[in-house]
């Protein structure tokens, strides 16, 4: 049996531990390096769990043969056992003799490190000691081990987040030079035309009704280009950390009407006809500006998408809450897109006008999200599709 190590074995082990911690770029290097030297300092075997987002590798179990991937069915088991929920510091399994993990071993000590930083779970590393029981130099060492490793973790989790957040805004601000060239191109030859044409009268009268057009057509673009701008002012506000809504007393009634109000011109203009049928009280509490907004994104998808003429909105109360349905009568979302459509920058099959960031939908999703309700996509027969959310009654 091994015997006791002093205090200079114990932080020579935690110097290896911190330059595997710094110096391996990936999570699978880290735990690959990680629980080998777990093993060699105690003489044993580990394995490891992550939480949802603090570590990009599976579930590791590592003895004298080498690391391997634990199934699921084999993490549960050793970890489900541990009851880790709510712990935060190391402490030992005194009821473990023996683990069907290892039957070539017997484990004469089991010891439960929590990995958690500022209250965030972000996994569980589990050590079995076979030659000896551990004592208090063990779990004064495994206490600073489980430190380590939540503060690397987290770190880690950390510049993951900075690095997507970084790719989107990249991703952002091209689809938005790409997407809003196109108007302001078309915008500036109209007017260089009608200045032309203003400019060299010789040439041609150009009519009331040409003049006209042409300014309507600029009015056009100008809204479209706003519109996109709209859209990557509400992204970025959604995407910030300090996103809240207000729960105050609404009318989902109210807000459908005043919907309608702001869509109305670009409905006439583009030949739709909208209708709605809501209760007049259909009270809830939340924030009336993002309900409103989630209504215009979903009416203005379905003026993109439907390639049709007519929308509906219904309204309609259930026993703990209200359902909105913002129906068009296109040619419907394939069933396999039904989540994809919510992801950012996505915009499923190309709209029949071309427009828009994929940002709608992920921004409806976000806000209906933050009001404790929850959204989702309803095939029609024969055509169409719903976009269909539900927010709790007030």
């Amino acid at each position: 049996m091994m015997g006791r190590m002093d205090r200079s074995q114990h932080q020579q082990f935690l110097v290896e531990v911190g330059k595997v911690l710094f110096r391996t770029p990936s999570d699978a290097e880290l735990w690959g390096h990680l629980l080998p030297l777990v093993n060699g300092f105690f003489q044993g075997w580990s394995a490891h769990s992550p939480c949802k987002g603090g570590s990009e590798v599976p579930s590791l179990f590592a003895d004298a043969s080498g690391v391997r991937e634990l199934s699921d069915s084999e993490s549960s088991h050793l970890f489900g056992a541990m009851a880790v929920s709510g712990q935060r510091s190391p402490w030992v399994v005194t009821d473990w003799r023996s683990l069907e993990m290892n039957p070539r071993a017997t484990t004469n000590g089991l010891l439960v490190l929590p990995l958690s930083f500022q209250d965030q779970a972000l996994g569980t590393l589990a050590i079995g000691a076979t030659p000896k029981a551990f004592d208090d130099a063990d779990l004064f060492t495994a206490r600073a081990l489980s430190e380590s490793i939540s503060f690397v973790l987290h770190h880690r989790q950390l510049n993951r987040r900075l690095m997507d957040v970084q790719k989107s805004k990249e991703t952002l601000f091209s689809m938005i030079a790409h997407e809003i060239r196109v108007p302001l191109t078309s915008l500036r030859l109209l007017m260089e035309f009608l200045s032309q044409s203003l400019k060299s009268p010789q040439q041609g009268a150009v009519s009331p009704d040409r003049i006209f057009e042409i300014i309507r057509n600029a009015q056009i673009q100008v809204d479209q280009s706003t519109a996109l701008l709209d859209e990557m002012v509400a992204f970025s506000r959604i995407e910030s950390d300090n996103f809240r809504v207000r729960f105050d007393p609404i009318n989902l009634a109210v807000i459908v009407s005043e919907a309608m109000s702001i869509l109305q011109p670009e409905l006439d203009r583009a030949g739709i006809l909208l209708e709605t049928l809501c209760p007049p009280a259909a009270l809830i509490r939340g924030e009336a500006v993002r309900i409103r907004q989630v209504l215009l994104n979903l009416v203005n998808n379905a003026m993109k998408y439907s390639c049709q003429n007519q929308i509906r909105i219904e309204v309609e109360q259930a026993a703990h809450f209200f359902r909105v349905r913002v129906i068009d009568y296109g040619k419907g979302i394939p069933p396999k897109l039904h989540q994809q459509v919510f992801d950012c920058f996505d915009r499923g099959s190309e709209p029949c006008d071309g427009r828009g960031l994929g940002l709608g939908l992920y921004i409806s999703r976000k806000i209906i999200k933050a009001h404790g309700g929850r959204i989702w996509i309803e095939n029609l027969e024969p055509v169409g599709c719903a976009f269909v959310f539900d927010l709790p009654i007030g």
